[in-house]
């Protein structure tokens, strides 16, 4: 089970230390490298309910109209369901995250390495840059986000 705690986003304090920063920007790090997992265990969710589909109804045609397997497995894919809206949730919650950034290559560059996975270097090919900037942008992006926080 993943657990992200966000604090509301607001307008930038300047009272911020050096080191309060430098902890957000590794808290927003910690939650960017979620994204691609959030999906991964959604995907998984959404394939665990059609496998239960599939045993609900072969219990269907067993049991006939007793249907407390059937009853069973389908609490159990409530239960699934409820799990799915919670990661959607968390995902759209850190896509808005990512659609703070008002300079898009900052934006691109978050994208593709946090949600599409990509390694610098693949980073800074598809966006027509050199990977140190692409490193560099990174950081500035991260350093905007966490000052937003």
């Amino acid at each position: 089970m993943h657990e992200i705690q966000i604090t509301a986003f607001c307008p930038r304090s300047n009272s911020l230390t050096p080191e309060e920063i430098t902890e957000r920007e590794e808290q927003l790090k910690t939650w960017l490298k979620k994204y691609r997992t959030i999906t991964a265990d959604i995907d998984q969710l959404m394939e665990e309910i059609s496998t239960l589909d599939e045993l609900a109804e072969q219990a269907k045609n067993v049991q006939g109209q007793d249907g407390r397997c059937t009853g069973m497995v389908n609490e159990l894919i409530g239960t699934l369901e409820g799990r799915i809206r919670e990661l959607s949730e968390m995902r759209l919650y850190l896509q808005a995250i990512l659609d703070l950034l008002t300079v898009d290559n900052e934006r691109q560059v978050l994208y593709l390495h946090y949600v599409k996975g990509f390694n610098w270097a693949k980073v800074g090919e598809t966006l027509f840059m050199d990977e140190r900037w692409c490193r560099r942008l990174h950081t500035r992006a991260i350093r905007r986000l966490a000052e937003m926080m």
